[in-house]
């Protein structure tokens, strides 16, 4: 039996396992993930939905592992049933979300606030490099049912997250779990990381815009709206050559997006450092602030940064 198929139940409304916008793996997989511990293991009907669409690393996961790309959506209905993954911020989500039936929220990310339930839900927040391995520790013995798409969809999460553990956000216990999944699937992890990498590398066919919201949150500084978006890849200059239109498109982003400016980070994963983009006396103030760098050009290297959840938007400061 395809255990990637929901089990049908009567008069059971689908829940629909979902994560922020803006999609990147960890959310992708993370929706997958719980559908199918759902679907087969609680013998509840859900499937995953996806808020945008999937970047090229996520891609390559669907491709290589031959799993059908979840159904996109731009909002929800009332009464909707719904768990949410790797977010627990409601700008991140659906407008209409608040008036859904949130049945559970599953994240490893800073609690925001905002969302509001109809009844009393499980909320799971644990201080993990990947929503992931929360799933997975949620899901205890029953993981051990995970078909290898399954496992490898939980590894290419974890190598996402931690820029194969090079981001301080990994803990021990990613990386066993990662190294655990791996012998499972007879996989070398630097090999297949190189893969997945090589492939969040290519944005050839992404306009600026898209880039700048690939992938991105929102966050207030101080009164200041703030798109802040990183680019992990490992071919930085193939970003940076890109330099002239994407600081022109934050303008039109901005406005577009209601916000005040967008910062752009090009992390690259084997330099282990981060660029920022410095298009105006706003972005140069937030960099010396921020990062207690000097700044005298349009870009700025930052040594050491890779994540944008421990290292970046803590540090902010206008």
């Amino acid at each position: 039996m395809d255990q990637r198929k929901p089990i049908e139940k009567v008069n059971t409304l689908t829940i629909q396992v979902f994560g922020h916008k803006s999609p990147d793996t960890d959310t992708t997989g993370s929706c997958i993930l719980w559908s199918w511990y759902l679907n087969t293991i609680k013998g509840e009907s859900a499937k995953p939905v996806l808020l945008g669409e999937p970047n090229t690393e996520t891609q390559f996961l669907l491709s290589r592992w031959d799993i059908e790309k979840p159904e996109i959506i731009s909002d929800i209905e009332n009464d909707a049933s719904v768990v949410i993954v790797d977010t627990n911020n409601p700008t991140e989500l659906p407008d209409n979300i608040n008036n859904a039936q949130i049945r559970a929220i599953i994240d490893h990310h800073r609690l925001v606030g905002g969302l509001e339930t109809k009844e009393p839900i499980d909320i799971t927040i644990r201080s993990l490099a990947c929503t992931a391995t929360v799933l997975i520790d949620l899901m205890g013995s029953d993981s051990k049912q995970m078909p290898n798409w399954a496992k490898a969809v939980a590894l290419t999460c974890i190598l996402s997250d931690t820029l194969e553990f090079r981001s301080p956000t990994t803990t021990e216990h990613d990386e066993h779990l990662a190294k655990q999944l791996a012998a499972d699937l007879d996989l070398d992890i630097p090999t297949y990381a190189a893969e997945m990498f090589a492939a969040k590398s290519d944005i050839s066919s992404f306009s600026d815009a898209e880039l700048l919201r690939m992938d991105s949150k929102i966050y207030e500084l101080e009164g200041t709206k703030l798109r802040v978006s990183v680019l992990e890849t490992t071919s930085a200059n193939t970003v940076l050559d890109r330099k002239t239109g994407l600081t022109q498109t934050m303008d039109s982003v901005a406005a577009e997006d209601n916000i005040d400016q967008v910062l752009l980070f090009v992390v690259d994963i084997l330099n282990e450092e981060a660029t920022l983009l410095v298009p105006n006396p706003l972005v140069k103030n937030i960099a010396i602030k921020s990062f207690g760098v000097s700044v005298d050009a349009d870009t700025v290297v930052l040594p050491g940064i890779v994540s944008r959840k421990k290292q970046i938007i803590p540090n902010l400061t206008c």
